[in-house]
């Protein structure tokens, strides 16, 4: 990644009093956002001249919601409108009045994608059900589409089956699910369940297995503005580095995934093919048994494609994943 650097701002190469270094400034500006997610930020330091400094918009502005701290150089904020400020300047201006800018940079705000990944929560302990309770599902609206990826290990040479999910108290249909065992210790299962909630800001999201499970996990996801809430298709697969690659997805689509699996090296799970929004570990209560891997993702505003591959790259021991598509 570029760093932008600049001495002596516009070359007014002004030092400080009794001939210390010039006043330099640095920083490497994050170019791209989206709309109403809060963005990833930058800092602007300043080093030579003679503190303390005032750092400022020098030249173009900042998308609504972004502003620069005047103090400390942090860039920061939630952009709010879709577009791009061109022309940017970041100026420092010390305490002699020596001036130093930052190269000149544009930032883009994306619009936000009508997928939306909300949380999740997770479960380590024995349990036959996983309760999200007043899980976050964005604002309201009469095509809302309220998407759950469940997921649970049973620390057993058998998986469980996810037997129901309900949304806000309202059954939501399992589009796939799939499981897997090792043949010694561990049997893993994944699906993905979806209900158009057109009303509230939270629903208490439930999932039910089929017995006594070691560990689990609901992610929430929602989707709106689609021409359709009715999947396009599904796919699952499992084995080592688990694949899918018979996935069909129509123009503007969106991909959910969810995988599941047990063992290996805490934390290198990968989801490739969509953007992973959580990963996590997940122990028993005691800590003891073999920790599942959970990990969840999505993408949106996809071009039609026939046979779209998502995988995961991962060293788990056991793999399972599922995934679906709409548009």
């Amino acid at each position: 990644m570029l760093m932008l650097t600049q001495l002596f701002g516009f070359g007014d190469g002004q030092q400080s009093a009794g001939g210390g270094s010039p006043l330099g400034i640095s920083g490497i500006p994050v170019l791209t956002t989206i709309e109403d997610v809060a963005y990833a930020g930058f800092t602007v330091s300043a080093t030579g001249g003679t503190a303390p400094y005032t750092f400022s918009v020098h030249a173009g502005t900042l998308p609504t919601g972004i502003t620069l701290n005047s103090s400390t150089g942090v860039v920061s904020g939630t952009p709010t409108t879709p577009g791009t400020s061109t022309g940017i300047v970041i100026r420092v201006t010390d305490n002699v009045s020596a001036t130093a800018d930052l190269a000149s940079f544009d930032l883009e705000v994306q619009a936000a994608g009508p997928v939306t990944y909300q949380g999740t929560n997770s479960f380590g302990g024995t349990h036959t059900g996983n309760t999200y309770t007043n899980a976050p599902i964005g604002p309201a609206s009469a095509t809302r589409l309220v998407v759950a990826v469940v997921q649970c290990r049973r620390a057993a040479n058998s998986a469980r089956t996810i037997t129901g999910v309900t949304i806000g108290g309202n059954s939501a249909p399992i589009l796939v699910q799939t499981n897997v065992v090792d043949g010694v210790s561990s049997g893993i299962t994944v699906g993905i369940a979806a209900l158009v909630v057109p009303s509230g800001t939270t629903a208490t999201v439930v999932a039910t297995f089929s017995g006594a499970g070691s560990q689990s996990a609901v992610s929430v996801y929602t989707i709106d503005g689609l021409a359709s809430t009715t999947a396009t298709d599904t796919a699952s697969a499992t084995g080592n580095n688990a694949s899918s690659s018979t996935l069909d997805v129509n123009a503007n689509g969106v991909v959910i995934a969810g995988f599941a699996g047990a063992g290996g090296t805490l934390g290198d799970m990968t989801l490739v093919g969509v953007t992973e929004n959580d990963d996590r570990d997940v122990f028993d209560a005691a800590g003891t048994l073999t920790h599942a891997r959970f990990a969840a993702g999505s993408i949106a505003n996809l071009a039609s494609e026939t046979n779209r591959t998502i995988s995961v790259s991962s060293s788990a021991n056991i793999e399972a994943l599922a995934v679906a598509s709409w548009a």
